[in-house]
């Protein structure tokens, strides 16, 4: 109700004051001031039928606006509304003058009611014209904003959903052999497996996660590494509970790279793959030492590229990815819990 209310009682004291400032100009002083109260009521007045029209003239201007560039648009807007009621208030003050009081003057006042009516209203309705205009502006950014919102999820999502089959495929062969030679170890292994796809289920539309519960999904996906490949790769965690703590990340990026390092790269019982995942300020950093397979196997999977658009969907910091002469290591940025 206030927001309705206060524009019309600021619009009224400034046809008050308005009125007021050019009697005392034609006057000269305030000794020979002559000013008539009811005067301001029927500008006022004016001022509401001249917006109503402005609000009728945008409406159409608005259905035709695919024949105009924004800027004409509100051009067109401005020099229509303002010659229309200008010529619509000097006629409504004409018709109010001769025909209920009875006053007949000479062209020359017509003239002077013109230009003021012409100079007043024409300052109010651009005004209005100018909030409206803010207004569309506005609105235009908050969809633009919507929409790039949309885009990004979608984004994300289609990101999201690219899953490596071999993953599926190359575990249930572990668990068939576990199975046959080990159940005991077959049934911890089915523990770790149905708890790390539970997780992935769980978070597949979610955009980030607590870190602690990435490393518990990282760990799970670890042992299933490790039944597989026996101790062909030695995993070091430097992590503190308290790092972990407010930190957020990704969903399933720490296991893509240590799935990336065991994919490209050999180890064995006698010589072991380090991999070693930290933190280092806001950055978790996994590294792991250089020793390319012959043949890489195909990738169906989410990899470095993927991991690197999906941050830059979400954070301005990118991923980093360095390459020496023994080390590969790859930092990705850890986003901050935000209090509200």
């Amino acid at each position: 109700m206030k927001r309705k209310v206060l524009p019309l009682l600021g619009l009224f004291l400034f046809c008050v004051l308005f009125l007021l400032l050019v009697k005392l100009l034609v006057a000269g002083s305030f000794e020979r001031l002559v000013y008539h109260w009811d005067a301001p009521v029927y500008l006022f007045a004016f001022c509401l039928i001249s917006l109503a029209i402005t609000k009728l003239i945008k409406r159409e201007v608005d259905r035709r606006a695919h024949r105009l560039t924004d800027f004409s648009k509100y051009i067109t807007l401005s020099v229509v509304s303002t010659l229309l009621c200008a010529l619509s208030v000097i006629v409504i003050a004409t018709a109010i003058e001769t025909l209920v009081f009875g006053k007949h003057r000479g062209a020359f006042y017509y003239f002077v009611d013109w230009l003021f009516y012409f100079t007043f209203l024409g300052l109010i309705i651009n005004s209005y014209i100018s909030y409206l205009y803010l207004g569309d502006l506005s609105k235009m950014r908050e969809n633009l904003l919507l929409a790039q919102r949309a885009q990004v999820e979608t984004q994300l999502k289609l990101l999201q959903q690219k899953v490596d089959p071999h993953f599926l495929f190359n575990n249930l062969n572990v668990l068939s052999s576990l199975i046959e030679k080990n159940p005991e170890a077959a049934s911890e292994f089915v523990t770790h497996f149905t708890r790390l796809y539970r997780y992935i289920l769980q978070h597949m539309g979610a955009e980030i996660v607590p870190l602690d519960e990435e490393l518990a999904f990282a760990k799970d996906y670890i042992y299933l590494v490790e039944q597989r490949f026996g101790k062909a790769y030695r995993f070091g965690v430097s992590l503190a509970g308290e790092q972990a703590k407010d930190r957020l990340i990704i969903p399933t990026a720490l296991q893509g790279l240590i799935e990336n390092a065991v994919k490209h790269n050999e180890g064995s019982a006698r010589a072991p793959l380090p991999i070693t995942i930290a933190v280092d300020g806001d950055y978790l950093t996994v590294s792991n030492h250089l020793r390319p397979k012959p043949s890489a196997f195909y990738s169906a999977g989410t990899g470095l590229e993927n991991l690197q658009a999906r941050y830059r969907l979400l954070t301005d910091k990118p991923v980093e990815v360095s390459r020496e002469a023994e080390i590969f290591a790859v930092r990705i940025p850890l986003l901050k819990v935000v209090n509200t």
